[in-house]
């Protein structure tokens, strides 16, 4: 064998949908703690299983109020590819959200994303196997435009 050295970056767009179950508590009318798990695509490179935590403080008091906010997430999760590895993921963005009822939300979300993950390697045409593999990572930044029911 021989050792080739990839190495780039690019600018593609692709779209992505995610799709989160989260679990969160009040901490009081401002902030809130959320524990979050989910399926993602990362980029054209493959799906996920994250799971991630996220703090959210939201501005003015009056929770039955529409009202702005920020948020901050970061966590990890594995790739739904073999071998499955490791994925780390971090978001930070804000969005404004609108109160349609006592305990029901909804949310219009604009973040910036970062994903590090292990892409799988292609080389002439030919998938390299993992245990062939001496160092394999990839970072994704990314915008994403989102929306979120809150019950």
């Amino acid at each position: 064998g021989y050792r080739v050295n990839l190495k780039g970056s690019e600018i593609m767009h692709h779209s992505n949908a995610e799709a989160f179950l989260k679990a969160g508590y009040n901490l009081n009318e401002n902030w809130n703690l959320a524990l979050y798990i989910g399926i993602a695509g990362i980029g054209n490179v493959h799906k996920a299983l994250p799971v991630s935590l996220r703090s959210t403080c939201f501005f003015g008091n009056d929770h039955m109020a529409d009202r702005w906010f920020s948020f901050i997430e970061a966590g990890s999760g594995i790739s739904l590819k073999l071998p499955p590895q490791e994925i780390f993921a971090c978001k930070a963005g804000g969005g404004y959200r609108i109160s349609l009822s006592k305990n029901t939300k909804m949310d219009f979300i604009v973040a910036v994303k970062v994903n590090y993950t292990h892409p799988d390697v292609i080389y002439e045409d030919v998938r390299i196997e993992h245990d062939r593999i001496n160092r394999n990572g990839m970072t994704l930044t990314s915008v994403s435009v989102g929306m979120a029911i809150n019950i």
